[in-house]
């Protein structure tokens, strides 16, 4: 897939967000994302892969809500590495939101650029982490 997806999108093009309702399992993600993928690169459309890892919206508490947020969230990233596309997902409670931060945060790693370093100290502190907070803050003012 093209690196350039996102600033296709942010110009207005069309793109797809397509991919399963919920990630099932790893595999069923990344035969979706390899074949529509595929679709996409040949037509020339931006893609970027979707799917839920948990479902909190079931008519039925019998129906499958998903894999969980750490097994679900491994596999959305596993997609994001093995194709270099954009991957997106819903947050259904507000309580998820900081497993998925901290997920990124881990991925982006601790000392690279992209995000402010400021920017990152102040997400490690929220999500209580205070040595990464620390660590960072030490960085900025030349602590040693």
């Amino acid at each position: 897939m093209s690196s350039d997806t996102l600033s296709r999108i942010e110009q207005g093009e069309i793109s797809l967000i397509a991919g399963p309702c919920v990630a099932e399992s790893a595999d069923l993600c990344l035969k979706v994302a390899d074949h529509v993928g595929k679709l996409c690169q040949t037509r020339k459309i931006p893609y970027i892969f979707k799917a839920s890892y948990r479902k909190a919206n079931r008519l039925s508490g019998q129906s499958y809500t998903g894999p969980g947020d750490q097994e679900g969230l491994a596999m959305l990233q596993s997609v994001k590495e093995k194709f270099g596309i954009p991957v997106l997902t819903d947050i259904h409670e507000s309580g998820e939101i900081a497993a998925a931060a901290q997920r990124a945060l881990e991925k982006r790693g601790f000392l690279t650029p992209g995000w402010g370093l400021a920017h990152r100290m102040n997400l490690w502190a929220r999500l209580g982490d205070g040595d990464r907070a620390f660590s960072l803050l030490a960085q900025l003012i030349g602590y040693s």
